[in-house]
């Protein structure tokens, strides 16, 4: 089962399935990127909150030297790499797409989608059975933001 879409969505519950949808689905992409963004736009403090929240757990995976560290730092990067609007076929010199490209260990001229599919297969290492409380955590950050902001509340659910 592909998980990547469930984990890159954490941040914007509004777009996540029961059901994950892969991610090397161009047009499932391309939806979930310019979702993302608008989003991003019109809600940015819920967002990052949200986000910062993510790369707390992020950060406690990794300094317990859990297993799926590596995965949550590309988990990371990924979130980074969609909010950056990056075209890296007619940008391939811009910093996010050098550093998508180093850390997926990706050939330098690989395209946009390949980087985009390779997001998917190295996300898929986070550990499956943290999904329920990584979803409770992101829920009660999303009920928080709701609370403060109702009027954004209807982009991050």
């Amino acid at each position: 089962m592909n998980f990547a879409f469930t984990i890159l969505a954490l941040a914007l519950p509004s777009i996540t399935t029961q059901d994950p949808i892969p991610l090397k689905d161009e047009i499932v992409m391309d939806e979930f990127s310019k979702v993302y963004r608008e989003a991003e736009s019109q809600a940015y403090e819920g967002v990052h909150l949200v986000m910062n929240v993510l790369a707390q757990v992020k950060n406690y995976e990794c300094v317990r030297k859990e297993a799926d560290c590596d995965a949550w730092e590309t988990e990371s990067l990924a979130q980074e790499f969609f909010l950056s609007n990056a075209n890296c076929n007619e940008t391939p010199e811009k910093e996010i797409c050098r550093r998508a490209i180093d850390k997926l260990g990706l050939e330098e001229n690989s395209s946009h989608q390949e980087i985009e599919n390779e997001f998917s297969d190295h996300i898929n290492g986070i550990n499956a059975a943290d999904f329920k409380y990584i979803n409770a955590i992101r829920d009660a950050t999303t009920s928080y933001v709701c609370f403060k902001e109702p009027e954004k509340c209807p982009l991050l659910r």
